[in-house]
């Protein structure tokens, strides 16, 4: 289904352990450093880029020191399932293509096992601004049983104590070839690390690269990001009939805020209840400040507008975000950090600073 670029279809610190008491318990994963010692590699961000090349770097080289390093207190950046009244949702992206699932768990020892899309769910639509016209869906979803945070969750076991969550990087400097990196909280730390990769926003990565940048700390305050909504609806199955496929997305040009409907239920099974159904729509807002009653009216509008339906929905969840605009701050903002990519030795950039989408 073409998505014409307006939306997605397809993040406690660990215990001081030292490599002696895990070598006792025999732990599989990467082995973190003693205190003070350099490491051989600090990964900021453990979205699924992050703990994907984490989880490569352990592969090929076992016995190298390692940190992922992430402000949130759980794994997985935006990808975050969250289950209400018998409903599954997915808060940020809803499935995965092959070729992204085979990159997050070919390094994973233990990778959850994936799913496939239900028949139904291999065409989506397109509103004209009148009706709806049926297109093939491009790449063939997938997902796990109990929703796509089954992947960060394998990556958060593997990882074992060298991920440390709900600390975030505060300043990086480079010296003597080595990256000091300082970590904020109450108890401030400072790692240092023989290469640092980052998965990190392009806000963030251009605000912790501006001692080797000057330019990249103005850019950073000029990006510019819009707010968005996911809203959920859930209820009895029977009241959309002509609910199927993978949802619906509008026409280019089409004057709405609606930029995307998932038919969940109709994609993966046990995303409901049997006999209901769940539907996500994604929202532009207009400030952010709406209040949630009025984003939800706004969807049920288009969704109406639509679909010619206006069924009762048992089920009304919203989940606020910001997405970031690619225009021509953020583009001379990800070349800035290309360049600083390819000329310090030691420093790698992935994920959305190098323009990736996860």
């Amino acid at each position: 289904m073409v998505n014409s670029g307006k939306s997605d279809t397809f993040r406690r610190v660990a215990g001081e352990y030292s490599k002696s008491s895990l070598a006792k318990i025999r732990y599989p994963g990467p082995m973190p450093p003693e205190p003070g010692e350099t490491l051989d590699m600090i990964v900021l961000g453990a979205g699924l880029r992050g703990l994907g090349a984490a989880l490569a770097h352990t592969a090929a080289a076992p016995r190298k020191t390692l940190l992922v390093i992430d402000p949130l207190p759980q794994p997985g950046g935006s990808l975050r399932t969250q289950r209400t009244n018998g409903y599954l949702c997915e808060l940020g992206p809803f499935a995965l293509d092959a070729e992204q699932l085979a990159a997050a768990t070919h390094h994973l020892p233990q990778a959850p096992t994936p799913i496939d899309a239900l028949p139904g769910a291999d065409h989506g639509y397109v509103f004209d601004g009148s009706s709806l016209q049926r297109v093939p869906l491009e790449r063939a979803p997938r997902s796990f049983r109990t929703g796509l945070e089954e992947l960060p969750q394998a990556c958060r076991r593997a990882l074992g104590p060298a991920l440390r969550l709900g600390r975030a990087a505060i300043a990086i400097t480079v010296a003597n070839g080595e990256f000091p990196v300082e970590l904020g909280g109450e108890v401030p730390t400072a790692l240092t690390a023989r290469q640092l990769l980052l998965a990190l926003p392009l806000r963030t990565s251009a605000r912790l690269l501006a001692g080797l940048d000057p330019h990249l700390g103005p850019l950073a305050e000029r990006l510019r990001s819009e707010p968005r909504a996911f809203v959920f609806f859930g209820g009895d199955r029977r009241q959309l009939p002509t609910l199927g496929g993978y949802g619906i997305v509008p026409a280019d040009g089409a004057d709405t805020a609606l930029t995307e409907v998932v038919h969940c239920s109709e994609v993966f099974a046990n995303r409901a209840l049997p006999g209901r159904c769940l539907l996500r729509l994604e929202l532009t807002l207009s400030n952010g400040a709406e209040r949630d009653e009025a984003v939800i009216q706004l969807a049920l509008d288009e969704l109406q507008r639509f679909t010619g339906a206006r069924p009762e929905f048992g089920l009304h969840k919203v989940h606020r975000f910001e997405r970031d605009l690619d225009d021509a701050v953020a583009a001379e903002c990800r070349t800035r950090l290309r360049a600083l990519h390819g000329r310090v030795p030691g420093l790698t950039i992935v994920g959305d600073a190098r323009g990736d989408t996860l």
